[in-house]
């Protein structure tokens, strides 16, 4: 029979050794499941498993080569009969239950439970991501918001749409996603001009949040980003964030890339951009859409 009790989210308590955390989550229906993983794990040595449980000690056990179970989790909701889900990635098990109950373990001697097992609540690896969406549980609150997406967008069509000659800071401006031509038509102060950049910035993040990111994604005209609208369905705001800044990368070297390709834009232009990104970093507490 199935544990179907409420998962436990407390936090790691630190003031018990290690193995008495791990022998108090032995005792649930984790433990069943132990021998069963141990199994699959011995069956398929040094591959990458993901195990689909429609009881503690029974199941299917799919084999990849390294690397593929991310991609094949992503979009994937499994069938009403399976009840919990297990990845075997580089020696760790992950295994979340479909009532919630989620946990770690390090593997070792081929038994996973041989060492302490940690719960998954609050961990928003994008394995942990994918196994608690494919059961349609949320997931951990991104700790940003959706500010450095406008800002790639930004530098994306400046790099790839503008088609003036010379690129300075007031050209760039004119591209900013939440920021309207004419309200830097009254500066001619470079310095004044990032300020407001960097303020609509943030508000245009607040307006739209990660559900209008999202939103835009699941209607099918994100900006950036090689996202379904099927995937931006099955993804909730703080996956589909952390999916997204997984694909796009670093606006950081996205400019340090413009600084080298594209003599257009002048130096004070991608000094602005630098400026955006150090400001982005100062305020990341403040970036986090509630």
């Amino acid at each position: 029979m199935l544990d179907h009790s409420q998962p436990d989210h407390s936090q790691p308590d630190h003031s018990q050794p290690d193995r008495h955390r791990g022998l108090r989550l032995v005792r649930s229906t984790l433990g069943v499941a132990a021998p069963y993983v141990a199994q699959a794990m011995a069956t398929h040595p040094a591959h990458d498993l993901l195990i689909e449980l429609t009881s503690p000690d029974t199941g299917q056990t799919t084999s990849f080569e390294p690397f593929a179970v991310l991609g094949r989790l992503h979009g994937h909701v499994p069938a009403a009969a399976v009840h919990g889900m297990a990845v075997v990635e580089s020696g760790i098990v992950s295994l979340v239950w479909r009532n919630g109950t989620s946990v770690r373990a390090i593997c070792r001697s081929g038994d996973p439970w041989a060492t302490p097992v940690y719960s998954l609540h609050g961990n928003d690896e994008p394995m942990v991501d994918a196994l608690r969406r494919a059961f349609g549980l949320a997931t951990p609150r991104a700790m940003f918001g959706p500010a450095w997406y406008w800002l790639m967008v930004w530098i994306h069509d400046l790099a790839t749409l503008c088609g003036a000659s010379v690129i300075g800071v007031h050209e760039a401006a004119r591209w900013h996603p939440g920021l309207e031509p004419d309200e830097i038509d009254d500066t001619d102060d470079p310095a004044e001009v990032v300020e407001r950049c960097l303020d609509r910035l943030y508000e245009h993040a607040r307006l739209t949040g990660w559900d209008g990111v999202r939103s835009g994604a699941e209607n099918g005209w994100l900006d950036l980003g090689r996202c379904s609208p099927s995937m931006a369905s099955w993804f909730d705001n703080s996956s589909f964030g952390r999916a997204l800044a997984t694909q796009l990368g670093s606006a950081s070297l996205e400019v340090d890339r413009l600084a080298t390709t594209d003599d257009r834009i002048t130096a004070a232009a991608r000094a602005m951009f630098r400026l955006m990104i150090d400001g982005l970093a100062s305020v990341r507490a403040m970036d986090c859409h509630r």
